[in-house]
């Protein structure tokens, strides 16, 4: 829990009554001290110079609001040093979560979750989760997929105009595919740059082999962000790829790469790098970008 404090030594009362008597707008007033508005809003309530009418907004209270709960307030926080979240707060205080987070953030608190997070990866760093554990993750994602983003809504509904059934975040294994056509084609679709980066570009050789020598073919596409749509010609390659893997039963364990107006950037079958195949040597200016 961090308290949000400030210098009052140099975000004075009489600065802040002069900054709006000249009419400075929160944001110049900010700027000028180096702080946030909510800093200079939250001052401001602390001197008694913003008291606007309650119901506007979670700072739009007035001193005597905080102060009629105060003792409220305390038995909060005493709960959240032991450790309970505003769920379980609002829970044993028989108070709506909303309303424990307002009296927090009027008080000047907020709560940092950081630590938990740490927590959880300190437990398993170091440690190499089990195959077991990872394919009944990749479950998980399959029977609660995460939100589609623009590109893969977009694709979703092309392929449902086109009566082509799919799977979204199909599991296979420890891994999860886009869209799964069948049992014999995977789609993956990259709309960001860290898909070459890092540790998704760190792990295209472990996950192309486990799933090209598993039987199935892959169809990437690199997604283009200025552009809306994924264009015609790249859309009829698909569809090429995949009649050409449907016909030819023999012609499993393929690749295709290609950018979404249609530019190919690679296609075969087994590789010894994958990074040098799947990634663009030179990506386009501001292509990945968001």
């Amino acid at each position: 829990m961090n308290k949000l404090t400030y210098n009052q030594s140099i975000i004075t009362k009489e600065a802040l009554q002069s900054f709006r008597s000249q009419r400075f707008t929160y944001a110049q007033i900010a700027e000028h001290f180096g702080v946030t508005e909510y800093t200079i809003k939250r001052a401001m309530i602390d001197y008694g110079l913003l008291q606007r009418k309650k119901g506007k907004g979670f700072l739009d209270v007035s001193p005597g609001y905080i102060e009629a709960r105060a003792e409220e307030f305390q038995k909060f926080l005493a709960l959240h040093n032991q450790g309970m979240g505003f769920k379980e707060i609002a829970a044993t205080c028989g108070r709506s979560q909303a309303y424990v987070g307002k009296l927090f953030t009027l008080n000047g608190y907020r709560f940092d979750s950081s630590y938990k997070t740490k927590a959880a990866h300190d437990s398993v760093r170091g440690s190499k989760r089990s195959l077991e554990d990872l394919e009944k993750r990749a479950l998980g994602k399959e029977r609660t997929p995460p939100k589609m983003s623009r590109w893969e809504s977009w694709f979703a509904d092309w392929l449902t105009s086109q009566g082509i059934e799919f799977i979204f975040n199909k599991a296979f294994g420890k891994y999860n595919f886009d869209f799964s056509i069948g049992d014999s084609v995977a789609v993956e679709l990259f709309g960001g740059g860290f898909h070459a980066d890092g540790r998704a570009a760190a792990r295209i050789n472990d996950r192309m082999t486990y799933i090209l020598n598993r039987g199935w073919n892959v169809y990437i596409i690199w997604c283009l962000s200025q552009e809306e749509t994924i264009f015609p010609s790249c859309l009829n390659d698909f569809l090429a790829f995949l009649q050409s893997r449907s016909r030819d039963k023999s012609g499993c364990c393929q690749y295709r790469v290609i950018w979404s107006d249609g530019d190919p950037i690679s296609s075969g079958g087994f590789e010894s790098d994958y990074r040098s195949v799947v990634f663009p040597t030179r990506m386009r200016h501001n292509a990945l970008s968001k």
